[in-house]
């Protein structure tokens, strides 16, 4: 599926590969990665170093960089019900969004 056919492309940019990867994070407010098998994620890390707000699968090390509420919301691999769940969350509470950056 696609963000046209979702209705969203209108909110999202997709930037080709690029060198400047610090300078897109900062742009950020949520920083999300999904992946199904994971060792340490030098991405997440990145991202919580400039600033993102993370939302990881809880696959490999992402529960010992990401605590649950405390650092960025953690879901299920595999699970987009939970993972629209903490993206909305974070979405719908700036408070929060803006505490777990």
């Amino acid at each position: 599926m696609h963000s046209k056919d979702l209705g969203i492309r209108e909110y999202c940019v997709f930037e080709s590969a690029t060198r400047d990867v610090a300078s897109w994070l900062r742009s950020m407010d949520i920083f999300v990665l999904p992946s199904v098998s994971e060792a340490l994620s030098n991405a997440l890390m990145e991202a919580m170093a400039c600033g993102c707000a993370p939302v990881a699968s809880r696959v490999g090390g992402n529960p010992e960089l990401v605590e649950h509420s405390h650092i960025g919301l953690l879901f299920d691999s595999g699970s987009p019900t939970q993972l629209a769940l903490c993206l909305r969350e974070l979405i719908e509470n700036n408070e929060l969004r803006r505490r777990l950056d």
